[in-house]
């Protein structure tokens, strides 16, 4: 009967699996791995190229099957942020911080769904929890500073993003960042063209993002008239697409 039962159960995640055919070998090869693990990395790639039913259906497998693993109800919890469910993320989310209350994911997908509820104070809290588990992270505090852009909180948000560059300096977004929240003060001194001018050198010789991103990143920001900076889904740190302080000090680059 256990054999039975083993047997049935691969049989359901092959048939779950069946257009994903390294998925399948992985869990025939590597089954000591868990079936958990082979849908959440399906749903974490499904996920980053926008199929967003399809990654539903593999995180919510992982989540079924392993609920005690906080790295799948993160997953599922992202993935319901993209689809806008976000009663559901914030379950996902709080299910995945009663197992694991110190893991910086677990805060940061919190602040995310926090964040796209409108409860932005809530949100900078979970990323100030995210930073005292991953004072390296240079991401939490760009974030932070997005979100006190976006509330007209422009020298609050510099401090946050000068943080930010403290542990990356060498990424253009940031500085763009910097530069944008100086300006918004009034401050068209050196320092708004230096950290301009830092950002596009970065672009070029790194062949990086560009001082304000790609077009894409830009269509995927989708600002509110509040200039609220996007959510962060791709674990890097996003820009500020405002071109208007950019066009001021353009003639000085």
């Amino acid at each position: 009967m256990q054999q039975q039962n083993a047997d049935g159960l691969q049989q359901q995640n092959e048939d779950a699996l069946a257009e994903f055919g390294w998925g399948v070998d992985l869990l025939r090869q590597a089954p000591d791995l868990g079936s958990d693990y082979v849908h959440r990395t399906i749903c974490e790639r499904l996920h980053d190229a926008k199929r967003l039913d399809k990654a539903f259906e593999q995180c919510t497998l992982a989540a079924e099957r392993a609920p005690q693993r906080a790295e799948n109800q993160i997953s599922l919890a992202s993935v319901l942020i993209d689809r806008d469910d976000l009663k559901n993320a914030l379950q996902a989310a709080d299910a995945a911080l009663r197992v694991a209350p110190k893991s910086p994911r677990v805060h940061e997908v919190l602040a995310r769904v926090h964040e796209k509820y409108g409860h932005q104070d809530q949100a900078i809290a979970e990323y100030r929890a995210a930073i005292r588990f991953a004072p390296e992270e240079a991401t939490f505090h760009n974030e932070i500073g997005n979100i006190l852009y976006g509330q007209k909180k422009f020298a609050e948000a510099t401090k946050a993003y000068r943080a930010a560059l403290k542990l990356t300096p060498g990424e253009a977004v940031i500085h763009t960042n910097l530069a944008v929240a100086l300006a918004e003060q009034g401050d068209q001194s050196v320092e708004v063209i230096a950290e301009y001018r830092k950002a596009i050198e970065i672009s070029r010789s790194t062949l990086a993002t560009p001082p304000f991103g790609t077009s894409s990143e830009i269509s995927s920001a989708k600002m509110a008239d509040s200039m609220k900076p996007s959510l962060n889904t791709s674990g890097l740190s996003k820009s500020i697409p405002d071109r208007s302080s950019f066009s001021m000090i353009l003639p000085e680059l």
